[in-house]
């Protein structure tokens, strides 16, 4: 369906990349949803035209959109709009300028390193708590069933009576 109104000499639409770090390092800017898969975006300094999935749960591509949104790499488009996407990427792509301040946005929004971050300030808090009380266990998550044991299986080979010499 899009393919018959993309015209833009130079460009190409593709349903599907193998090498998408390829792709994202060939492109100008990025019509995408805005599930996790944003953060490569913003990780390869692609400015995009983020079209948030109206079936996404608790809102979390809304909300990545936004995000990326307020930093300055990305425009939110509603799906409901989606017939004005054409239009905002041809203005994108003739404005280098805009394009140029976008991607530095995106790459200061990507924050590559935070789960290092994230994992210094956890790693100290779970030691703490486990100091405060080493006895304590975490309680039995209920949407979770408890692991059964398997009954042990009979052993084959050599068992009790089982001995593989000859004559045994």
């Amino acid at each position: 369906r899009l393919r018959s109104r993309v015209s833009r000499p130079g460009y190409r639409l593709l349903p599907f990349v193998d090498r998408i770090g390829l792709a994202y390092g060939a492109a100008d800017v990025a019509v995408a949803r805005a599930g996790g898969s944003v953060w490569e975006l913003a990780a390869a300094g692609l400015p995009a035209v983020l079209v948030p999935g109206e079936f996404a749960t608790g809102g979390h591509q809304e909300k990545n959109a936004r995000w990326f949104e307020r930093a300055g790499g990305a425009v939110v488009v509603p799906e409901s709009d989606a017939r004005r996407i054409s239009r905002l990427v041809s203005d994108l792509l003739g404005d280098p300028a805009r394009l140029a301040a976008m991607a530095a946005a995106m790459l200061a929004a990507a924050r590559p390193d935070e789960a290092e971050g994230i994992a210094g300030e956890l790693v100290p808090l779970a030691a703490a708590r486990r100091e405060a009380d080493p006895d304590r266990r975490p309680p039995p998550r209920p949407d979770v069933a408890p692991r059964r044991r398997r009954p042990p299986r009979a052993r084959r080979g050599r068992g009790a009576g089982q001995d593989r010499r000859p004559g045994g």
